[in-house]
């Protein structure tokens, strides 16, 4: 990923920016092996929260960008060199020294065997079992979308029709497949709510995960995973959905 790309890791102006609260750019790095494990490292020292466990990053310098800011980082404070790197998750957090705009990037490929160079104690985990504490309380959020598996598919048989599709649903699934949106707008309740239970009834032999658009009673009803909402329905929330995701 270019840096450009990286930059537009940037939500909204958040409440606390609107009064004024600029908060402290921070890039972070969750660093990944290819079973999933992640890796996590241990404030030193003399630093605010020292003993805590974060992901590894820092301060984005007024020149840099987010992604120049964490290759920086990784060099001086674990002494590898990402060469497989973009921008995933963006969050503010207010803690009781400084409001942080964390910026997170997943890196799937670097060069180098990582290490504290600050001293700082370094372990690989997994989002099933982490058995390291404290963590900052920043990265709960981070931790529960790396539950997520990587890829998320959507339904589309408009296009492909319906029994081309969970032929092909099928195969993704037996290759691997664990997260499916079941995505169609326009067809009509009885057939949508027919069409979903093929779809959660095929995802459950694989233990994957279904999220309906744009419908909770729906997804409710199904006993899917979880929706997926547009930014109107989620303004109009008073409360969030008694879904799981």
């Amino acid at each position: 990923m270019t840096s450009a790309i990286a930059e537009r890791c940037q939500p909204p102006l958040t409440k606390e920016e609107l009064r004024g609260a600029k908060p402290l750019k921070v890039a972070a790095a969750v660093i990944l092996k290819p079973d999933g494990r992640f890796l996590l490292a241990q404030r030193p020292a003399g630093k605010p929260y020292a003993g805590y466990w974060e992901f590894p990053g820092g301060k984005v310098k007024a020149h840099e960008t987010s992604e120049g800011a964490l290759r920086r980082e990784l060099q001086e404070e674990l002494g590898i060199r990402a060469e497989r790197i973009y921008p995933w998750l963006t969050q503010v957090y207010r803690y009781p020294h400084a409001t942080v705009r964390l910026c997170f990037h997943r890196v799937v490929r670097w060069s180098g065997t990582p290490h504290g160079r600050e001293n700082q104690q370094l372990s690989w985990q997994s989002a099933e079992h982490v058995d390291v504490a404290p963590l900052l309380p920043a990265n709960g959020p981070v931790l529960r979308a790396l539950s997520l598996p990587p890829v998320y598919a959507i339904s589309n048989i408009a296009e492909l029709g319906r029994e081309n599709f969970m032929q092909r649903l099928e195969q993704a699934l037996q290759n691997g497949l664990r997260l499916i949106q079941v995505r169609e707008k326009y067809m009509p309740r009885a057939e949508l709510e027919n069409f979903a239970a093929a779809v959660i009834t095929a995802a459950r032999r694989y233990q994957a995960k279904v999220l309906v658009n744009g419908d909770i009673r729906l997804a409710q009803e199904l006993g899917a995973d979880g929706v997926h909402l547009t930014s109107q329905q989620l303004r109009a929330l008073e409360r969030r959905p008694q879904v799981e995701w």
